[in-house]
């Protein structure tokens, strides 16, 4: 299962500001500061919580999205 597919159901779990998905804002997040090498992320997620982070990671897992 691709990232985008998870869009959906990552909004639902961590809400709008918990989620970009968006192109244009990804990215930001293509590259540390060690600017060599670009990848543009299929998202960025913000779990406010520590209950929000495994249900993430449960998520992830089950799409076999390491």
């Amino acid at each position: 299962m691709a990232i985008q597919a998870l869009i959906p159901q990552l909004l639902r779990l961590l809400g709008p500001q918990g989620v970009i998905s968006d192109p244009a804002s990804l990215l930001t997040y293509e590259s540390d500061a060690l600017t060599l090498h670009h990848a543009l992320p299929g998202a960025v997620l913000f779990p406010r919580t520590t209950e929000e982070a495994p249900r993430v990671a449960q998520l992830w897992s089950a799409a076999r999205i390491p």
